[in-house]
């Protein structure tokens, strides 16, 4: 970003810190594919941009209008200073004009919360198993869980009433850069934004018993519980609840696999599935199921053997999405 723009830069302590108030001026960044396991090209993301070349000109020659202005109002997760953040922020200024490779920012210009996730932006030279590097894994992280808000959002699966919260699209924003041998990795990072869902994970419903080496099955609370503060609606967790509840994230996999996603099953833990009584701060009458985290899941298409194979996933070759026992174990956490 030119020493003449008018937009403000966070500067790199407060941003580490992701202090309440500050504000964040973002700007759409198509990232590439996913790179992952089980993915082909190796991706990049904004950490590795060169200044000098065509990518940080992306940056510096954006459309001003297409740039979304935040303001954070809380950090849920992540303390360390270079890992996955998450963050709840209040849209100050939605873009007013939306190009053709973000048009998902479109929906921004409704939203007053949302979510607003970090990815690492340093490596760690540690080894896995695959013999992956955990630096190629974090690149990955925001490509891949990208890829699949991108692809349920182009086949209608996210937003009420669907099982995936609303998605806004891919973004970058600089920080100001501390001394002349910064470089950029230190300077760009890359998110996500969603919509924020109001509302509690199931594992939050309920108890665990517990000892030092394992976790017992999760209690559900029996009594009412009311969500929201100065609000007469409660969640009641009773036997008919819990089976809508379950249907719902159930017809929401299964659409998953329909539309050519894989689906992981730790990103169906009760700690990743939200339920919430309000859509965009207006009350329903119905639980909305919502589940988050999908980084571990993958686009068939854009998968090395689905690329090779040029045919869809099999579950997308059905007329109709495939019944979940096909895809379920017999018994479930929820």
């Amino acid at each position: 970003m030119s020493s003449t723009s008018t937009v403000r830069v966070l500067d790199s302590t407060a941003l580490e810190r992701f202090d309440p108030g500050e504000e964040l001026v973002l700007t759409p960044y198509p990232l590439s594919d996913p790179c992952n396991i089980g993915f082909e090209d190796e991706g990049r993301a904004p950490s590795d941009f060169d200044p000098s070349q065509a990518d940080g000109k992306l940056i510096e020659e954006a459309n001003p209008a297409t740039r979304a202005r935040l303001v954070i109002k809380k950090r849920l997760s992540g303390a360390s200073a270079n890992g996955q953040k998450v963050l709840l922020c209040r849209v100050e200024q939605a873009p007013t004009a939306v190009e053709m490779n973000n048009a998902r920012a479109n929906h921004l210009s409704g939203a007053n919360l949302v979510i607003f996730k970090t990815f690492a932006s340093r490596p760690r030279y540690e080894w896995f198993p695959d013999g992956y590097r955990s630096h190629d894994h974090a690149s990955g992280e925001p490509n891949s869980e990208a890829a699949v808000y991108q692809h349920l959002y182009d086949n209608g699966l996210t937003g009420y009433p669907h099982l995936a919260p609303q998605y806004y699209g891919t973004w970058v924003f600089e920080k100001e850069q501390k001394g002349q041998n910064a470089c950029a990795r230190d300077r760009y990072t890359s998110l996500i934004v969603m919509e924020y869902i109001h509302g509690v994970s199931i594992e939050q419903l309920g108890i665990r018993d517990w000892d030092r080496d394992n976790y017992g099955p999760l209690q559900l609370s029996t009594t009412p519980i009311a969500l929201y503060r100065n609000s007469d609606k409660t969640l009641l967790m009773d036997t008919e609840s819990r089976l809508r509840i379950f249907k719902t994230l159930l017809d929401g996999v299964v659409r998953k696999l329909h539309a050519g996603i894989f689906v992981d099953r730790m990103g169906l833990a009760p700690s990743k599935i939200l339920v919430s009584l309000r859509n965009n701060g207006k009350e329903l009458e119905e639980p909305r199921v919502v589940s988050v985290g999908y980084y571990m899941d993958k686009v068939w298409s854009r998968t090395k053997e689905g690329r090779d194979s040029g045919k869809p996933m099999i579950a997308q070759q059905l007329d109709r999405p495939p019944h979940p026992a096909l895809y379920f174990p017999a018994i479930s956490e929820v």
